[in-house]
């Protein structure tokens, strides 16, 4: 015969995250910081030049 598990013991799958991690605000992706003058480039893109080698390669 199969042991049940006391009701007490089961957990919820938010139990099991931590506090800390359940006030976490989620990610907008694209969304632009509120800071004035600051702009956050998209994730494929890059604020600096490409390496000379890069330039004389190509």
């Amino acid at each position: 015969m199969p042991r049940t598990i006391p009701h007490s013991a089961l957990r919820t799958p938010r139990s099991l995250v931590r506090p800390l991690v359940r006030v976490l605000h989620a990610y907008v992706p694209g969304e632009q910081p509120k800071i004035k003058g600051l702009v956050k480039p998209n994730t494929n893109e890059n604020p600096y030049p490409p390496s000379p080698k890069v330039l004389q390669a190509v």
